[in-house]
């Protein structure tokens, strides 16, 4: 909506003045314009003039809120084809082989080609490693079998024949012992009678006795060998069955893992070589960089990590825009939300759109990206032309707010002081500033909730005059630092009172005006000292009492080059005793008074 802008002409005495001072300073860069003079005369002396207000028109209209953005044009739909590859190295697997961008594919034709030469090493080590680890699996293999036979052989042979040897034995002595006993009952009937002798007699019981301990020998060898040696031999066979089991186990598992090593390098390189899943047209997955990110092109050459996307295959029937919201704007941003979208392809073209989703989290920045956020915002391009393709730069509309009838204003006829936000209205009898109650803005213009009617008038530079209207404390946001230190509006009353009343005294007036008044130098509005002090006044932004480049900035150029020149020093800054001393030389050269160019000025003063 565009708003009514106009003069509004508005009449405002002057004061009695002179134009001493302000010739004497623009004199300082030689020959000056007498329109210079009286462009810069209200501004250093406080004079008030005639002046054409540029003024706005308070509006009744619709009033629409937009949150525009760029974005690039995507598919929503889009099969991605992705690096399925490890990285053999830091740098990734480099792109041997690609398909021109742009090309129609089926499902099954070739795509993309990555370098396996590293890969094929790798497959030659890794043979070497089973054949290796076969070869200990068979070792293993054999030994437990081996285990597990000495077992066997000594459950079912060795210990059945000792076993059978030492029960021989105990027979034996049994058998032993039995005679025994029964050649020392005979020796015992034979000696009673005399016939053997009492050292064969204590021979045969003494034979008797050693058959005893044969016998019991022999039952404790068969007793031990039952007892502990067939215990200790199963215990000691059966570690070594388990031994070997283990053994084996491990160099199974060491063989499994090195088979399928071996097998997973055999599906590496065959994934080298990739082809289409689907049908589609070929788009490269590049990736701009945005603000210190990395750069990703994807061309013959390019080194791809694992799961990077390489291409995609879009469906063109459904298509989207990745809008980047900056983060003072994403609050007024929702889903559902309708969205004007134009694009830099098609000019002239407006497509519609919706917002399907907005993400809670920014957009990474990268390393060097500065402290400003953005959020990805996706939006739902209704019915894509078919001359739309992926990558397009697009501008998007996102509408957030719409009134049909509301009170508006541009937003720069509104500005805001002690935490109100406030209009100037001019009257017939002068300037005021009038408190008005703001809603929402666009940017271009603002709602007006109280504080103004329609067709009511405020000027549309308000605060070239925040220095002329009754205003409480505190900094004007996002004005000017000249504005913020103009006096305020009862000091520079007071500073006309004062200045008219010196002119007074002085004996001068407005036409005319001898060597003592304010026409001529000799007056109150002539004295260097006290030009200087005004201007310096009103100049000096930061009372330091010089004028540096920031604050002569300020000044219109032909009077600014003439200014500089007053810097004696050359230090870059004008101080008040170079000011007054430039000013004094003028006078002395008979820079004197003089009235408004082409005014009747009745005579000034001739200057000493």
């Amino acid at each position: 909506m565009s708003v009514a802008c106009a003069s509004y002409p508005y009449s405002r005495p002057r004061s009695a003045f002179s134009l001493t001072g302000v010739l004497t300073i623009l004199a300082l860069g030689g020959a000056v314009a007498a329109g210079a003079i009286w462009l810069l005369r209200p501004m250093l002396l406080g004079e008030k003039e005639e002046t054409n207000y540029l003024v706005d028109h308070v509006k009744v209209g619709i009033f629409t809120h937009d949150v525009v953005e760029r974005g690039e044009i995507e598919s929503s739909s889009n099969v991605e084809v992705r690096s399925e590859v490890q990285s053999r190295s830091s740098g990734g697997a480099a792109i041997i082989e690609i398909v021109d961008e742009g090309t129609i594919v089926q499902e099954g034709d070739f795509l993309v080609r990555l370098d396996d030469s590293a890969l094929r090493d790798e497959l030659t080590a890794q043979q070497s490693v089973v054949n290796a680890s076969d070869a200990t699996v068979i070792q293993s293999l054999a030994a437990l079998a081996t285990a597990e036979i000495a077992k066997k052989e000594y459950e079912e042979g060795t210990f059945k024949q000792d076993e059978e040897l030492l029960r021989s034995e105990a027979f034996v002595a049994e058998e032993n012992l039995r005679r025994a006993q029964e050649y020392a009952r005979h020796s015992e009937r034979l000696a009673a009678k005399g016939y053997v002798t009492q050292v064969q007699l204590e021979a045969d019981h003494f034979a008797v006795k050693k058959a005893e301990a044969d016998l019991a020998l022999a039952n404790t060898k068969l007793m031990v060998l039952r007892n502990f040696t067939k215990a200790k031999m199963l215990e000691s066979l059966n570690a070594d069955v388990k031994i070997a089991e283990a053994r084996l186990k491990a160099d199974q598992k060491t063989n499994t893992l090195d088979r399928t090593k071996l097998e997973f390098v055999q599906s590496q390189i065959t994934k080298c070589v990739i082809n289409a899943p689907s049908p589609g047209q070929v788009v490269y997955a590049n990736e701009t960089a945005g603000r210190g990110g990395q750069e990703v092109i994807i061309q013959e050459g390019t080194a791809v990590r694992e799961r990077q996307v390489i291409v995609r295959l879009p469906d063109p029937t459904r298509m989207q825009v990745k809008a980047r919201i900056n983060e003072s704007r994403i609050d007024f941003i929702r889903e559902d939300y309708p969205v004007v979208i134009r694009l830099d392809a098609l000019p002239g073209v407006e497509l519609k759109g919706i917002v399907r989703r907005v993400s809670d989290y920014p957009i990474a920045s990268g390393w060097f990206g500065n402290s400003v956020k953005e959020y990805a915002t996706f939006v739902e391009i209704l019915d894509p032309p078919t001359a739309m393709r992926p990558g397009m730069t697009a501008e998007v509309a996102i509408r957030v707010e719409q009134l049909e009838s509301a009170l508006q204003l541009p937003v720069q006829a509104v500005f805001e002081r002690g935490g109100r936000h406030w209009c100037i209205i001019p009257e017939t009898s002068g300037l005021v500033a009038r408190e008005v109650k703001i809603g929402a803005t666009n940017d271009k213009v603002v709602i007006i909730r109280e504080g103004l009617q329609k067709d009511e008038t405020v000027l549309s530079n308000p605060r070239k005059y925040l220095n002329q209207v009754d205003l409480p404390a505190g900094p004007v946001r996002d004005q000017k630092e000249m504005m913020a230190a103009m006096p305020t509006k009862e000091k520079a009353d007071e500073d006309k009172r004062k200045r008219l009343a010196s002119a007074e005294g002085a004996g001068g007036g407005r036409n005319g005006g001898g060597r003592g008044g304010p026409g001529g130098p000799g007056g109150a509005s002539g004295d260097p000292a006290a030009m200087v002090t005004g201007m310096m006044q009103r100049m000096d932004k930061d009372k330091n009492g010089k004028l540096d480049e920031a604050e002569l900035a300020e000044l219109p150029e032909q009077f600014r080059t003439g200014l500089k020149q007053a810097d004696t020093n050359k230090d870059g800054v004008i101080d008040t005793t170079e000011l007054t001393t430039a000013m004094r030389a003028f006078a002395a050269r008979g820079g004197g008074g003089g009235g408004r160019p082409g005014a009747n000025a009745g005579g000034g003063g001739a200057g000493p």
